[in-house]
């Protein structure tokens, strides 16, 4: 039995409706593709950006935490830390900005953000007494979940600081 030109034209039309569906699906493929690769590389930067903050507290011991800062850098600075506008001060209230923006990173970028809570919590319990005296500190340019993460902080008594 011979194929009829209609039988061809319908095998021509199967076959580039297959061909449309498998690009559709190549670019579908592609398109996820870049997405997983802009996830992992926005990721990537968040944890970087976070072994940096880390490196920074063994390089500035001094600005590691409230304790420290007031014992070995606080020279000069009488009431809030953000009013008092010596070197050590901007460099410590510059320190805390920058832990504030990584765990900002962490929260927005990072798939399991939620296995970071604790560890985002611990780093800025340390600088609980400025984050309680400078609520500028927690301003509108930061995602909501990192607001509700410092009010936590805050809204903590000293007792409870882990």
């Amino acid at each position: 039995m011979a194929l009829t030109d209609s039988d061809y034209a319908t095998m021509s039309s199967i076959s580039s409706a297959i061909g449309t569906l498998l690009t559709a699906v190549g670019l579908g493929y592609a398109a996820l593709q870049i997405r997983w690769s802009k996830q992992a590389s926005r990721e990537a930067e968040t944890l970087q950006a976070f072994r940096d903050y880390l490196d920074r507290c063994v390089q500035y011991p001094e600005l590691s935490s409230w304790d420290m800062f007031r014992k070995h850098a606080s020279e000069g600075v009488t009431g809030r830390v953000y009013d008092a506008h010596t070197f050590n001060s901007e460099r410590y209230l510059w320190f805390v900005s920058i832990l504030i923006t990584t765990c900002d990173e962490i929260l927005v970028n990072l798939s399991d953000a939620k296995a970071w809570q604790h560890t985002l919590e611990t780093q800025l319990t340390y600088h609980r007494e400025l984050l309680v005296e400078t609520p500028e500190l927690n301003g509108d340019s930061y995602h909501e979940a990192t607001q509700k993460l410092i009010e936590k902080i805050v809204s903590r008594s000293s007792a409870e600081n882990i």
